[in-house]
């Protein structure tokens, strides 16, 4: 799953005319993920409609978020209880914020998470505390 309110050509840098992502092409290829959700808000559906449409892949659908204004977004986790409700999810489910970048295959991840058999959270160490604490301040005011 993919879950984003980031403007389409953020996510899809230079790769709308050219079809080529291996991002969606592991996605595609893992026969553990049945389905991809790319989830935005109203105001930039129509930015990556013509972004999913140009690409051969057939699991991501877009899902588009009960907001259409940018200061109404939910954020990645904020909208997650809506992703669920409007697209019946019930099983486990993989969650990727799309306007970051990860430096490791999707299906390792899952592999991880397979052979421990509980909840699993990857981030990236940024290197500076400082950036941390405030970023974990931003989040929670």
């Amino acid at each position: 799953m993919v879950h984003n309110g980031t403007p389409a050509e953020e996510v899809f840098p230079n790769r709308r005319y050219n079809g080529d992502d291996p991002f969606f092409e592991e996605l595609e290829a893992d026969t553990r993920i049945q389905n991809v959700y790319v989830s935005t808000n109203a105001s930039f559906a129509e930015e990556f409609e013509p972004c999913l449409a140009d690409r051969p892949y057939e699991k991501p659908t877009l899902s588009i978020e009960e907001t259409s204004q940018e200061n109404e977004t939910l954020g990645v986790v904020g909208a997650l209880p809506q992703l669920v409700g409007r697209e019946g999810l019930s099983e486990e489910t993989l969650i990727i914020a799309g306007d970051n970048y990860i430096s490791f295959g999707v299906g390792d991840f899952i592999d991880h998470f397979d052979s421990h058999g509980t909840p699993t959270i990857a981030t990236y160490d940024v290197g500076v505390v400082e950036v941390l604490e405030t970023a974990v301040m931003s989040s929670g005011s």
